[in-house]
């Protein structure tokens, strides 16, 4: 797990997760800790780790710090379970911290993550999609509807706090190639019953979660699977996908139509999109990671230059397939 200064190139944190390695990961900001979903591996069982960190630790160098300072809080799902995907909310006015683990076994599992609590505990297991689960979301106004993605291609919310049956979303239809698994699922913060989902077949789905409609499709807008998708929190028509084509793409979820396009070096792995509305991160197949000012993206006949980037990985994992999360 590295943790990285934007403004200044560097390495804040190198914390090494014993006995498996990253799948994803989250900001828990009422315990500022980072949230790991960690694959054990062969014989290992798989974790949800909450690392800790602190901003005046990161100013006075986490390189000087060996990881039993660090007193992870931790929890091991069941043998079996597949770690695919994490989310978490957390909220600041009563402290809690709560978040839930999408599993190849099928299973939906939440967390209490409270740092109040001395352990983390697992609050309710559901199996919606009879198929494995493969991504998930909370969401943002309260965390107490939670929306899954399964290997099928389907999506369902459910209110998770109680024990109402899930809905399950309209789909795209793939009838000529089967089953295309969600990639990714995003709330959007400005509109707070809009869903975003991107899947293994390149396409892109956004509902209206009240009124269980889409309100767009993009059809194969990805030549190649879509990995990861995520809303600008100062327009609220602003979606931003990308995926193995090597392309970030620009959507108007309030037309349907495209913005435009930006080609990058490599394979798109994961997105984060900075709430100021200009700053991107793309965790990249050649596990490389770009930091972009959308500010200053070219034309779509020219590659994009990103403003930093981040090759640590590449460096410490020469002979791994697996690009950041």
């Amino acid at each position: 797990l590295l943790l990285c200064s934007v403004e200044a190139p560097s390495v804040l944190l190198d914390y090494h997760l014993q006995g498996g390695s990253a799948v994803t990961l989250a900001w828990d900001a009422v315990g500022a800790r980072v949230a790991v979903a960690v694959a054990g591996g062969p014989g290992l069982a798989d974790r949800v780790c909450f690392v800790p960190v602190s901003l005046d630790s990161a100013q006075n160098g986490y390189d000087q710090y060996e990881a039993s300072d660090f007193h992870c809080s931790e929890i091991s799902l069941p043998a079996g379970a597949g770690l695919a995907d994490l989310c978490v909310h957390a909220n600041p006015e009563d402290g809690s911290v709560f978040a839930a683990a999408a599993c190849s076994d099928g299973g939906l599992r939440l967390l209490d993550a409270s740092p109040s609590r001395n352990n983390i505990s697992v609050l309710r297991t559901a199996y919606s999609h009879g198929v494995a689960a493969t991504s998930c979301a909370l969401s943002l106004r309260d965390g107490s509807v939670l929306a899954s993605g399964s290997a099928s291609g389907q999506v369902v919310v459910q209110a998770f706090h109680t024990r109402a049956a899930p809905t399950s979303l309209p789909s795209l239809s793939h009838t000529e190639v089967g089953d295309v698994a969600i990639t990714g699922l995003r709330y959007s913060a400005l509109r707070a019953e809009t869903l975003a989902a991107c899947d293994a077949g390149g396409s892109l789905q956004v509902w209206d979660c009240m009124a269980q409609r889409h309100l767009c499709r993009f059809p194969d807008i990805h030549k190649g699977a879509a990995h990861s998708l995520s809303f600008s929190e100062q327009n609220a028509d602003l979606l931003i996908s990308g995926g193995d084509d090597e392309k970030l793409i620009f959507l108007d979820v309030s037309s349907g139509n495209t913005i435009r396009e930006v080609q990058i070096e490599a394979g798109v792995s994961s997105m984060s999109y900075h709430q100021d509305g200009y700053m991107l991160s793309i965790g990249t197949h050649e596990r490389s990671v770009l930091i972009f000012d959308l500010r200053k993206l070219v034309q779509k006949s020219k590659l994009a230059e990103p403003v930093a980037r981040f090759d640590w990985h590449r460096q410490m994992l020469p002979d791994e397939s697996n690009p950041p999360g």
